[in-house]
């Protein structure tokens, strides 16, 4: 009877151990998870990320999900305290904005037509989801590739200022639909520098005329 309750009391113990251990990794899972969301340039409240500046805008931007680099579209003109200018420019616009890894952008703007030409230069490079979640938490690199066509997008995509979601660009998709906008591509890799890609993309504002 004794070495019966013995064996009971062990059972019981070891129960009590597996029992904490779980708790341990799921409090610790949920603490990471928690974190990664905090410091997401998507989903976070990071006020120190630039993408903040023109968060609830109706453009958008190229960005690199690999350094966190982002590039402005900005078709629709704001002023510095977030009011959407309704008069004309009567002008074109460019800038270009180089980064780190070859990330290249050189953009051209029309606002008065609502369009604008894109001209992009970077590493040939899928979007490796370990790299990304420097910058972007898992939950948010989930919605963004199931979303991509293929199974290795580029880590350079299209993110709407609006709603902070991102559309990956892909070699075999030349046209889509995001958000308010229609972006055409053209991919050319370099040669002999097969390790680079050229893309020239035409955005056009197109908002739905009729609800």
């Amino acid at each position: 009877m004794l070495k019966q309750v013995k064996m009971i009391a062990a059972c019981l113990g070891i129960l009590c151990i597996w029992y904490s251990s779980t708790k341990a990794v799921e409090t610790l899972s949920l603490y990471d998870r928690e974190m990664e969301a905090e410091i997401c340039l998507l989903c976070g409240e990071n006020e120190r990320a630039l993408l903040s500046y023109y968060k609830g805008q109706k453009n958008i931007g190229i960005i690199n999900l690999h350094t966190g680099d982002f590039s402005p579209v900005e078709i629709n003109r704001y002023t510095d305290s977030g009011t959407l200018i309704s008069s004309a420019s009567k002008s074109m616009t460019a800038a270009t904005n180089s980064f780190e890894g070859g990330f290249v952008t050189s953009v051209t703007l029309n606002t008065d037509r609502g369009y604008a030409n894109v001209s992009l230069s970077f590493q040939k490079q899928a979007m490796d989801k370990k790299i990304a979640e420097k910058n972007i938490c898992a939950d948010c690199l989930t919605g963004i590739l199931e979303k991509s066509w293929g199974d290795a997008p580029y880590s350079i995509g299209v993110i709407d200022f609006a709603t902070f979601e991102v559309r990956l660009l892909e070699k075999s998709v030349a046209a889509f639909l995001f958000g308010d906008y229609y972006i055409s591509c053209d991919y050319r890799e370099r040669q002999p520098d097969t390790e680079k890609v050229d893309a020239e993309l035409l955005v056009f504002y197109c908002p739905e005329r009729y609800q």
